[in-house]
């Protein structure tokens, strides 16, 4: 699910660079592929959350401190890195866009909070509603359990972060001017988004709690999310304001939802699967890459042939390998040293679900947070 979602956000930001085909539109599918990644970081990370909050045996405070940290060395290293490089692309006029005092607020992940993004290192916008929403979901299971249990209080928690974006979307599109400005003013600001993410969460709820029935209609789930999904690509009118606020935004993620019961058992691997989960594993790397890679790389060749355009996969695919080996992975292992710091303080013992917390077995370790990525 991974892998198919970076693909589709690549193909969808850089087919223009391929001989004319018949789809005019191929940026339909990187929302469809931002939106696979939405939902699948709500279902991992949301079970993640979920499970070290209700195993926790210390001060709450501790455990929300801890899956902070592990959220953000697992992100802000590789946001930060890039925002610097996307700086410099465009100081130096290799990317378009505009540098002013707005940049202040890519620092603080407020550059699409409630406005939105400048015309600069605009894919960060869903990297922002990812840290907002693990920011925010936390804070109000706390608030929800204080005086209820659990198991419900994390229910209403996201049922919050389910009903409030799709509330202030519904406005936000009844006032807008005109179509062309839907995504920049409602379809990629947080406060309006917060739901896609929301439905992975919960997703991984309703099947930690009734694993019977989802595990035994998981193929039937499948095939009416793959047949809705069709439908609404199909059905898709981007010139409707209206649709796309309240229908396209919210069928498409409960559909990609549905296809988690069965996909979260799928293990065979066959001679593809390799390549699928190496391809999965740099998916954040190389969304982060692909643009600042695209300018010089066609700036350079000037070719629309299907070889050149091959070339620009392959480079990016280096560059993310790099990425991910020599940058991310090693603050990922750096969130271990300061569990058990925050945990020892805390007088609180590391809670064993850490790998149970990998919802599918024998997955790779790095799955345990997935990261969003962005169609812009």
């Amino acid at each position: 699910m991974r892998a198919a979602a970076i693909v589709l956000v690549v193909y969808g930001h850089t087919a223009g660079q391929l001989p004319a085909s018949g789809f005019d539109e191929p940026a339909f599918l990187a929302r469809d592929g931002v939106g696979l990644f939405f939902v699948l970081s709500g279902f991992l990370v949301g079970g993640i959350t979920y499970r070290r909050l209700e195993a926790r045996d210390g001060p709450i405070w501790s455990t929300v401190l801890d899956l902070w940290q592990r959220r953000w060395l697992r992100t802000l290293p590789n946001y930060y890195l890039f925002l610097l490089i996307n700086i410099g692309l465009v100081y130096t006029g290799i990317r378009p866009g505009i540098l002013n005092m707005n940049v202040a607020g890519f620092f603080v992940l407020v550059q699409n909070l409630i406005v939105p993004v400048d015309l600069f290192f605009g894919e960060s916008w869903s990297l922002a509603l990812e840290e907002w929403f693990y920011l925010l979901l936390p804070l109000l299971v706390v608030v929800f359990t204080w005086r209820r249990s659990f198991k419900w209080g994390f229910l209403l928690a996201t049922v919050v972060l389910l009903v409030a974006p799709i509330v202030s979307r519904y406005h936000a599109g009844a006032t807008l001017a005109s179509p062309h400005l839907f995504d920049a003013f409602v379809g990629m600001i947080v406060v309006h988004r917060l739901d896609a993410i929301a439905w992975g969460v919960l997703a991984m709820w309703l099947m930690h709690h009734s694993p019977p029935p989802t595990l035994r209609a998981r193929q039937l789930l499948f095939a009416l999310g793959i047949v809705g999904l069709v439908t609404l690509f199909h059905a898709q009118d981007w010139h409707n304001v209206w649709f796309s606020a309240n229908i396209y935004f919210l069928v498409s993620a409960i559909c990609m939802a549905l296809l988690l019961p069965l996909l979260v058992y799928f293990r065979r691997t066959g001679r593809w699967g390799h390549g699928v989960a190496f391809i999965s594993r740099i998916s954040f790397a190389l969304y982060l890459v692909h643009l600042p890679v695209y300018y010089p790389y066609f700036k350079a060749v000037k070719d629309h042939s299907v070889a050149a355009y091959l070339g620009y996969w392959v480079v990016c695919i280096v560059l993310a390998t790099i990425v991910h080996r020599t940058w991310e992975l090693p603050f990922m292992r750096s969130r271990d040293r300061l569990s058990l710091l925050l945990l020892r303080t805390s007088g609180a013992h590391r809670p064993k679900v850490d790998n149970a917390s990998r919802i599918t077995p024998g997955s790779h370790p790095e799955a345990e947070d997935h990261d969003l990525l962005s169609p812009r």
